[in-house]
């Protein structure tokens, strides 16, 4: 019985030492975790995105627009 209650408590010290480096490990991924969410919520949304291309699509078709006015304008100021 003696031998059997001093195997118990040498397993129960291996089953803490081991608990104690999962808390560790699962602190150290929590920690990581926030660092990654926190880089998460920098990144550009998809509607982000969206209305960069269309304001990039406007500027387009307003330097466009600029360019063929400032033609027209100066051949008929040629004529």
């Amino acid at each position: 019985m003696e031998s059997r209650l001093t195997k118990l408590e040498t397993h129960f010290e291996y089953v803490q030492r081991d608990l104690a480096e999962i808390k560790a490990d699962q602190k150290t991924i929590s920690h990581q975790l926030i660092g990654i969410d926190k880089k998460l919520d920098r990144l550009p949304t998809n509607d982000d995105l969206w209305s960069w291309k269309i304001q990039w699509i406007a500027i387009g078709i307003g330097a466009v627009a600029l360019i063929v006015g400032g033609i027209i304008g100066g051949l008929s100021w040629l004529k």
